[in-house]
Formats: C-alpha cells, sequence, structure tokens
C-alpha cells in the first residue's frame, strides 16, 4: 500500500485470469475508493469489482459479464447522469466485426446494469471528456484497424 510515496507492502486479490486495467472509484458511495478490474480472458470476459470495505481489505470480487469480445481498456464516469458511477469498457471482437463499448450502469451500490454500444473498428483504448462542451462526458477511441472510422462517441 501507498506510504508517503512509497509501497512498502502490497495485498493480493483473486479477481480472475488475465485483468488488463485497474480503474478506481467510489462505486458504492460510501466514500472509499472501490476498484473495477477489466479482464480479457478469451472465454470468460468479466468486469470484476471489488468494494472498499474501509478497514485497508477489500471484498471478494463481484463479476458483470461482457459481450462476446476481447476487452482492451476501460474509464469511469458518469455517463447516464444519475449522480452515481459508471464504467465504459472496450473490446476488440474476435473475427474484428462485432467490436463494441461496454456500458456499466451503476446505481450507487456497487451493482451495474450492462448494455452495450458500436464500438469502432478495433477499439484499443479509451478515454472520457466533456469533447462537444454538452455538459455530459464523451469516450474518444483509438481504433486499431482504421485511420478515417469513427473515434469519438458523443
Amino acid at each position: 500500500m501507498g506510504d508517503a510515496g512509497r509501497f512498502d507492502t502490497w495485498a493480493g486479490y483473486q479477481v480472475g485470469r488475465f485483468p488488463v486495467e485497474a480503474l478506481a472509484g467510489d462505486f458504492n458511495a460510501d466514500g472509499a475508493p472501490d476498484v473495477a478490474w477489466v479482464r480479457n480472458d478469451f472465454f470468460e470476459n468479466t468486469l470484476s469489482v471489488t468494494l472498499n470495505l474501509g478497514d485497508g481489505t477489500m471484498s471478494d470480487p463481484r463479476n458483470f459479464p461482457t459481450s462476446d469480445a476481447s476487452a482492451t481498456d476501460g474509464v469511469v464516469a458518469d455517463f447516464d447522469g444519475d449522480g452515481n458511477l459508471d464504467v465504459a469498457m472496450v473490446a476488440v471482437g474476435n473475427c474484428l466485426c462485432n467490436d463494441l463499448v461496454d456500458l456499466y450502469l451503476g446505481d450507487g451500490t456497487g451493482d451495474f446494469t450492462h448494455t452495450t454500444a458500436v464500438g469502432g473498428d478495433g477499439p484499443m483504448g479509451v478515454a472520457v471528456g466533456d469533447l462537444d462542451a454538452d455538459g455530459d462526458p464523451d469516450l474518444a477511441l483509438t481504433n486499431y484497424w482504421s485511420e478515417t472510422g469513427p473515434s469519438a462517441c458523443c
């Protein structure tokens, strides 16, 4: 754990095979940072969420299924404007034709509802910001297979 710029100790948590991204956010609205783990397991892709127990430890992971695609990156923001943090995760389809953005809408208790949207042409990375100045978070994607394809989801 971090202590004044040093990381002398660490704690390990079993969240499944092949985690590719760790995202921090207060997913259950208790004031403590939780962690969402984006997993690319080829056979069992999930978003795994560990909740902060407030004593320096995390809960066992809660797993939320993804689309049938390989996760590559994720971001945290309140995408639906309800005051609860959500997770957006980009995923590359196994045939390069079903690339997606997996969106997990948080309910403020640590639970999520999963939905998907079209995600470009080989999305490998994602960033969040208000790109069109409308007050809502937008996504910018890096599309591995396209130089001119869609790169922003506003």
